[in-house]
């Protein structure tokens, strides 16, 4: 997502604003820099971006949390495969490690696609301990 426009109606000092951000035509830098007298509405511009993008955030971490929680299934259904009951804690690291170690190997040359993520949560619970 690239926002290249910022317009303000009736906000802080400003009845009506128009910003455009870089980059800009032929200017290739991908910064926008506000500079201004104190007061002059600098923070009044970042607080309505700010606020204008908080439905972003909200959906990015609601993504995150429901990813979180499918990764976890993921790992209970392939530790009860391996007859290793969640519920009943994870004491035996060694038989973690040679999950591991089994969902490392490639197969016909690439990782299975859901291996990187199942590696990474297993590593974890084993560091957690």
């Amino acid at each position: 997502m690239e926002v290249k426009k910022l317009t303000l109606h009736n906000v802080g000092r400003f009845s009506e604003l128009e910003i455009m951000l870089a980059p800009l035509g032929n200017l290739r830098s991908n910064v926008t820099v506000f500079v201004g007298n104190n007061g002059s509405g600098k923070t009044s511009i970042l607080r309505s971006l700010a606020t204008s993008l908080s439905w972003l955030v909200s959906r990015i971490q609601s993504d995150n949390r429901s990813l979180i929680e499918k990764r976890k299934q993921l790992v209970q259904t392939l530790l009860l495969t391996n007859s290793v009951n969640p519920g009943e804690g994870m004491d035996d690291n060694e038989l973690i490690e040679i999950l591991i170690d089994e969902l490392s190997v490639p197969v016909d040359g690439k990782l299975e696609a859901f291996a990187p993520v199942t590696i990474n949560s297993l590593r974890q619970w084993i560091s957690n301990d």
